[in-house]
């Protein structure tokens, strides 16, 4: 007895397991070099904006005027970008190999 043709939804549900795998073999990689992806960093690593900060300042990527941090031109130059989230508000975005 043969096996039935393969439907266009075996099809779609194996391309999505397949690209699952493959998230999850490439993000264990990074994990295993050290670099974590936080599905929820202020509640699973709330240190890491505080050291992201400290290292981007002593760097010359932010300075901080009346209580607030500001992206330098070396900041900007190093790939540093402000972005604003009207659900988190302001925050930057760093590149990978900004170490805290």
């Amino acid at each position: 007895m043969q096996d039935a043709a393969q439907t266009p939804a075996d099809a779609t549900a194996r391309a999505t397991a397949d690209a699952a795998a493959e998230a999850f073999i490439e993000r264990a990689a990074e994990e295993a070099r050290g670099h974590v992806r936080w599905l929820r960093p202020e509640f699973q690593n709330p240190d890491q904006d505080r050291r992201v900060a400290g290292a981007a300042g002593a760097k010359g990527y932010l300075e901080i005027k009346d209580d607030k941090h500001y992206l330098t031109d070396a900041g900007k130059a190093a790939g540093g970008e402000f972005r604003m989230s009207q659900r988190y508000g302001p925050y930057f975005l760093w590149p990978d190999f900004l170490e805290a």
